[in-house]
């Protein structure tokens, strides 16, 4: 039993949120309270933040004002009908015209700044409001208790470039709030999974969290040298399409359900399964999701693709926002009784591995997050990986885009993909998109040694 863990759900935690002036708790318990209102309800109360929300953003936000005068919507007095003849905000919209999305007179004191590769190496630099921010925090802790997974539960987290020991301040934080150890899946390699299968069994983790197939790579190779997991109570995963091989080898090795995720960094959680496992209750609590499929809305069991509306971020409003993702609704109630509506699937995040000549195994997205998204004069990047020890580069310059910017790029090569890497650019219009719609941004023609035991483990 781990004593400690109701310490920090009841003490060190609440204490470290009211001296931060966070809410969270306050606000979770509303939301665990208004997770189970009628599906009625919960729609009038989103079209309600709806409402608030443009109001704000046609007196606030020239971007916006000037998109609501064009489709001929009236903020003071619109219909639904009214907000889908809106265009979609796109990425390129957010990198163009990033200042006037911003509310003017907003205090800046209060606009907490973000930066993303996203999923689909465009990088954004966007901005969530203080409040925001809070809520969506207070929401991440309901969906984490759908799973089992509680305030002050040790966490293996298998993540990119997740170093808990970065400083004095960030080890105390662990050791006493998040309780964490972390498998940086930018560094995947036999040595390292060997030493994080062996931590695990000392760290006694309740949850295991993090990239969906990063996290099946590693129970494969635990299998295949006989680590167990019996403390773990849930595994989450997120970050990309979790496959069914994937669900059931993580839930075979870890002996407890998967309760997969989605979500974006520009919103945050967008829907999470409950332990109906009856789909992915979408968060309508600070979201509007709409499918669409050639601009009309998505049957029930049609796939569309999801744009999102941020009903909590004023700072800098998202409202019809294209994600770059596809997925189906469904008209299903859930078996739980919560009367947040759900989506079946997500079709998107498309990343393979990148093999280093050391025997390094990187994931995608972690490459993408940790690597590409920070250099904002590229706009977007691919890489192509046609054997061991070479990479190409695909690139499409941004407006920010300089000599300097692709030096800088450069020098850091090495630090991600080992001295021995050899690379080359290409300069690109465009990237093309896969059959599916999305943008593709690693794609690997070697064989993943991981991957490939991974494939010829027995199915469970």
């Amino acid at each position: 039993m781990d004593l400690f863990a109701p310490v920090v759900r009841h003490v060190v935690a609440p204490l470290q949120a009211f001296r931060e002036g966070r809410p969270v708790y306050r606000i979770l318990r509303e939301l665990e309270r208004t997770q189970y209102l009628p599906p009625a309800e919960i729609r009038a109360r989103q079209e309600e933040k709806l409402h608030a929300l443009i109001a704000w953003a046609g007196e606030r936000c020239p971007f916006h004002a000037g998109r609501f005068r064009a489709a001929g919507l009236d903020p003071a007095s619109f219909s639904m009908d009214d907000f889908r003849r809106l265009p979609p905000l796109t990425k390129a919209d957010v990198r163009a015209h990033g200042a006037d999305l911003l509310a003017r007179g907003f205090p800046e004191a209060k606009r907490l700044a973000s930066k993303t590769g996203g999923s689909t190496s465009v990088p954004l630099q966007f901005f969530v409001d203080f409040d925001s921010n809070v809520r969506k925090t207070a929401l991440a802790l309901r969906n984490n208790s759908w799973a089992g997974w509680n305030v002050g539960d040790k966490v293996a987290m298998v993540w990119g470039a997740h170093d808990l020991n970065a400083s004095l301040k960030i080890r105390l934080r662990n050791l006493l709030l998040d309780r964490a150890i972390a498998l940086d899946t930018l560094r995947l390699d036999a040595a390292m999974m060997h030493d994080f299968a062996r931590r695990m069994r000392s760290h006694r983790p309740t949850v295991v969290f993090g990239h969906s197939h990063s996290m099946y790579i590693l129970a494969s190779f635990m299998r295949r040298h006989g680590y167990g997991a019996p403390t773990v109570r849930t595994v989450i995963s997120t970050s990309t399409v979790l496959a069914d091989i994937e669900r059931a080898t993580l839930e075979d090795v870890f002996q407890c359900k998967v309760f997969d995720r989605y979500g974006c960094e520009e919103v945050s959680l967008i829907a999470s399964e409950c332990d109906a496992h009856s789909g992915m209750h979408l968060n309508s609590d600070h979201l509007l999701v709409e499918f669409l499929v050639e601009g009309r809305p998505a049957a029930p069991g049609e796939c569309g693709e999801i744009h999102l509306t941020d009903l909590t971020n004023v700072a800098m409003p998202f409202i019809r926002y294209r994600v770059e993702d596809a997925g189906t609704p469904t008209d299903r109630a859930c078996p739980c009784g919560r009367g947040l509506p759900l989506m079946e699937k997500v079709q998107g995040r498309v990343a393979d591995f990148i093999v280093t000549p050391e025997g390094r195994v990187i994931f995608g997205v972690s490459i993408l997050d940790n690597f590409t998204a920070k250099f904002l004069g590229l706009e977007r990047v691919q890489i192509v990986q046609e054997r061991m020890d070479h990479l190409l580069f695909r690139v499409v310059k941004g407006a920010d885009f300089t000599d300097e910017v692709l030096a800088a790029f450069r020098a850091r090569i090495p630090e991600f993909f080992g001295p021995t890497m050899k690379y080359d650019f290409e300069f690109v219009d465009q990237i093309p998109r896969e059959a599916s719609g999305k943008y593709r941004f690693t794609i690997s023609k070697v064989a993943n040694p991981f991957q490939e035991a991974a494939d010829r483990s027995p199915n469970p």
